[in-house]
């Protein structure tokens, strides 16, 4: 059910010899107060998760969040949510009462997969990567059901700002948290894909928005191994790269996005075994699904030659990821309280198994296609 609501802005006329002046010169009639109203057909749908209110700097959005959301957490997006420790990590500056595994899971479901940054101090990082961090702890401490961020990803390059809609927006789905970007920036609509959008331009209340995640189109090609420079400091471990390495890039309209370093394996059984010896995402593309499809197609052309495929990971990020898609399996896997322990069957690595996983070794079958 829907109901009018009317927004109203009101700020008193501080009468100055220059705003004098300009009323003056422009014959606009004195007034006590300078007034801004917005009306609208209000009525969000019954059951949402990510919603957006969008609108020109001065339109009224904050005001309106503040408002209508009074039971909600309200952020400021420019600025840091806690009081981040100056000198330990941030997965110091998490709650005692989230795990390990719990931190390093929303840092990577909000696109902040690189470990080696997560052990560094909140105010060392990037602009884009202190976002996501912020994001993250958020999201994975809300005491509230609805979240609410001014000026969402207003900090950060519009490049980056796609990826954190997608990764910000898919974690509060599965997190089923309801969030609610606030934002002069129209351009994050179609990778958040809100259930509703509130646009103080229009003044209209769109429950049913047609904003849809645009198609990613990647191009991979093989490339001189010189291309890993590109990515070596973002590698979570060792950042050299074999010279017997076959390199691949993928580009997202021109731009390399992904590095996949693959190596012959040596195999008592076969001869045509290979194996993933570096895979890594450049930052600003992390959170949109981007370097899993490289992976998924260099494995693919691998496969189509006769090759069995694996990647080895100790990144619980990228273990979740593969677990959960239909065209790999875990074949190994070593936990720091138990043996070697392996099998041709596809394990399930639930949160009970995780905390003491250290790494797992994956096959790429295709989804058995």
């Amino acid at each position: 059910m829907s109901s009018q609501f009317t927004l109203r802005n009101e700020t008193d006329y501080n009468e100055t010899f220059r705003s004098e002046k300009v009323r003056s010169q422009f014959d606009i009639q004195p007034k006590e107060t300078l007034t801004h109203s917005v009306s609208l057909d209000w009525g969000l749908p019954d059951k949402w998760t990510v919603g957006a209110i969008v609108g020109p700097s001065g339109s009224g959005k904050t005001t309106l969040a503040d408002e209508q959301f009074v039971d909600a957490e309200i952020f400021d997006g420019t600025e840091p949510v806690i009081e981040w420790p100056r000198t330990e990590s941030i997965v110091d500056g998490f709650p005692q009462s989230a795990t390990v595994s719990d931190i390093t899971e929303a840092l990577s479901r909000v696109g902040f997969s690189s470990p080696p940054n997560w052990l560094q101090p909140y105010h060392t990082l990037s602009t884009g990567q202190r976002f996501r961090v912020d994001m993250a702890r958020l999201l994975l401490d809300a005491d509230a059901s609805t979240t609410v961020v001014d000026e969402f990803t207003s900090t950060v390059d519009r490049q980056v700002a796609k990826s954190i809609s997608h990764a910000v927006a898919k974690y509060a789905r599965a997190q089923k948290q309801q969030f609610v970007a606030v934002s002069c920036h129209y351009d994050i609509l179609e990778w958040l894909e809100p259930d509703w959008v509130i646009d103080l331009e229009t003044e209209e209340v769109i429950t049913d928005p047609p904003f849809r995640r645009p198609e990613i189109e990647i191009e991979i090609n093989p490339v001189h191994r010189k291309a890993w420079e590109i990515f070596r400091e973002h590698h979570y471990l060792d950042d050299s790269l074999n010279k017997s390495a076959h390199s691949y890039v993928g580009y997202w309209d021109g731009e390399p996005v992904t590095f996949v370093g693959v190596l012959h394996f040596p195999h008592r059984q076969t001869d045509k075994f290979k194996r993933v010896t570096r895979f890594v995402t450049l930052p600003a593309y992390q959170g949109l699904g981007i370097g899993t499809s490289v992976l998924d197609s260099v494995a693919d052309h691998y496969r189509d030659l006769g090759n069995r495929f694996t990647i080895a990971t100790s990144h619980p990020g990228l273990m979740k990821t593969l677990n959960g898609k239909q065209t790999w399996r875990c074949i190994d896997s070593f936990s720091r309280n138990a043996n070697h322990q392996g099998d041709s069957k596809k394990r399930s690595m639930n949160k009970s198994s995780s905390a003491t996983r250290k790494t797992a070794t994956f096959e790429y079958d295709g989804g058995n296609k």
